[in-house]
């Protein structure tokens, strides 16, 4: 394994005064996080841009509106 991979595969994160080695996930505000949500919400875009509301996404902050509860609905 290459030592960058290992960089963001296996890091230590304190929580509460203790200290937890994690082997998995992307840390938090590392670069690849807004890469990694731009893949998983794609669908979620595309999705809301079909549909008759406001919707507007930075990162993992989402606002939508509508006029219509119904059609607010749809997105989910």
């Amino acid at each position: 394994m290459f030592s960058s991979e290992r960089q963001w595969l296996c890091r230590v994160v304190e929580r509460d005064g203790t200290y937890e080695e994690k082997h998995r996930g992307i840390p938090m505000a590392s670069s690849l996080s807004p890469l990694m949500g731009a893949f998983y919400l794609a669908e979620l875009d595309e999705k809301a841009e079909k549909l008759p509301i406001f919707y507007v996404r930075y990162m993992d902050d989402i606002l939508s509106r509508s006029l219509n509860q119904k059609k607010q609905c749809q997105i989910s």
